[in-house]
């Protein structure tokens, strides 16, 4: 695999690592506003 595939491989699986912990953290947060524990908030993220 070239090296210039290999780099933009690696910065969109950064970017979708990013991503998921966005979404992790959105519903923590949510779900602290509704009283529910924070692993909840994990599992759903």
């Amino acid at each position: 695999m070239p090296v210039k595939a290999q780099a933009q491989n690696k910065a969109s699986l950064d970017a979708n690592d990013s991503l998921e912990l966005e979404g992790i953290d959105f519903f923590v947060r949510l779900m602290a506003m509704m009283g529910m524990p924070r692993s909840v908030g994990e599992i759903y993220g």
